[in-house]
């Protein structure tokens, strides 16, 4: 049987939104506990991946007291972490999500994983809602994508598309229905706005609700949803940045 994971990757420094990963979003949880609580739904073995830097170290010491999960510390370039922890742990397909979207829909990664794999790479749809999914990898997909950035000196794979594409990885793109479809809405955690969102909406809704019914309510709930869509912008903008500034070849 294949071997299977979902994989947290996070970090504590952030340069717009400082420590989102440990901040508190609802009552007493923080970032990480809406993550890792949601991770449970899709009923795999949990792992945070992060880094060596001492700066993680009250992530994971917080993470191995309070929850019963793996904890990976390694590179800070994601293409390496993501290899090194797929080794180490044997790991042949692995769910990826993002340290920013506590609120990511789970049921997507549940019904996946049960699917025939014929991709090195699952991803999301054009017009997505960010925050709602980000990856499924196969280890050799995963291994494809490690390899390209290394022997073209890349150190810094943050932002991953890029890497998907010059890697030329057999990539499958996620099926969803248009409710998922939606620029009006953002849940993503990057800017302050982002964070005011969050604590509303979860005091709202709760932090297990499926991302169906939270998007729902947000169609009705125009005011705050306004809160922080328009930061949607000025996140695509600073990505598409970055890029350029890598000179991907």
């Amino acid at each position: 049987m294949m071997k299977k994971a979902f994989i947290i990757t996070a970090r504590t420094p952030s340069t717009r939104l400082p420590s989102k990963i440990i901040k508190k979003i609802y009552k007493n949880k923080r970032t990480i506990d809406l993550l890792i609580e949601r991770a449970k739904k899709v009923d795999l073995p949990i792992i945070l991946a992060t880094t060596k830097n001492s700066e993680d170290d009250f992530l994971c010491n917080y993470v191995k007291k309070k929850h019963n999960i793996k904890v990976f510390r390694g590179n800070f370039s994601k293409a390496k972490r993501w290899y090194d922890c797929f080794t180490k742990f044997n790991i042949e397909l692995g769910c990826i999500i993002e340290g920013d979207d506590p609120l990511f829909n789970f049921d997507f990664y549940k019904k996946e994983i049960n699917k025939k794999i014929n991709y090195d790479v699952l991803t999301y749809s054009k017009n997505m809602i960010t925050g709602v999914f980000f990856h499924i990898f196969t280890y050799n997909g995963i291994s494809k994508m490690y390899k390209y950035a290394l022997n073209n000196g890349y150190k810094d794979t943050e932002i991953i598309d890029p890497f998907i594409k010059k890697a030329k990885l057999k990539k499958k793109t996620i099926r969803v229905n248009k409710i998922f479809r939606n620029k009006k809405i953002r849940l993503t955690l990057d800017y302050p706005e982002d964070y005011k969102f969050m604590k509303i909406i979860t005091k709202k809704m709760g932090y297990l609700s499926e991302t169906a019914e939270i998007i729902k309510f947000l169609i009705k709930n125009k005011k705050i949803s306004k809160i922080n869509y328009f930061r949607e912008n000025d996140f695509s903008i600073n990505q598409s940045k970055i890029i350029k500034g890598w000179n991907i070849r």
